[in-house]
């Protein structure tokens, strides 16, 4: 997200800033969750949740693509990734897929503690979610190019991003809830009245 932040900022072309940011970060991760088990269970955790999110929200998206509301720009990640002419599909959309919406979803859950009730990270995901939104939306101002950057900032663009970043949220807590193991051991045996019959309640 920020390699891709600062192409469209015309600071750094994708190509160096994948090159300098991206796979570096990727090289010490490797490294880091190959040593440290449970950070990669943590990892995973955020990085399905994030696919899970991104997927429903391009349930919402791709049907307003179809209708002509909203221009596909992912291939245009590939485009850039490749410093080449012509759209990527393909790793364009491994790059929204993984590098944003997966990894974004890591960010996420790294930042959450466990065990927090599906309400609350769901609350969390709307927020974090609205908070993505408007960084991009400042980069799409700024850089104010329909034809090399992601899409015209337009009200209909802008209500769509905006609802698809709110499903992404929202979607983002309620999936890395259900992922999450501390969440889901909701039962504690507590002392009963009779030690034969022990009386099962949840914690929360």
């Amino acid at each position: 997200m920020v390699a891709l932040g600062f192409h469209l900022l015309g600071m750094v072309a994708l190509p160096l800033g994948a090159g300098v940011l991206v796979l570096p970060t990727l090289a010490v991760t490797v490294v880091v969750l190959a040593r440290d088990r449970q950070l990669r269970h943590v990892w995973l955790r955020g990085l399905m949740a994030g696919l899970i999110a991104v997927t429903v929200y391009d349930l919402f998206r791709l049907p307003l693509v179809a209708l002509g509301v909203w221009e596909d720009f992912i291939p245009r990640i590939g485009r850039w990734a490749l410093g080449g002419h012509r759209g990527n599909w393909v790793l364009g959309y491994v790059w929204r897929y993984f590098g944003d919406g997966g990894l974004m979803g890591v960010c996420f859950v790294v930042a959450s503690r466990p065990g927090q009730p599906t309400r609350t990270r769901v609350a969390h995901g709307t927020i974090f979610g609205t908070v993505v939104w408007v960084n991009l939306m400042a980069v799409a101002v700024v850089e104010r190019n329909a034809h090399t950057g992601l899409f015209p900032v337009t009200p209909t663009t802008v209500a769509a991003s905006l609802v698809g970043h709110l499903i992404y949220g929202v979607v983002l807590g309620w999936a890395s809830a259900r992922l999450d193991p501390a969440a889901s051991e909701p039962w504690v045996a507590p002392a009963a009245a009779r030690p034969d019959e022990p009386v099962w309640l949840p914690t929360r």
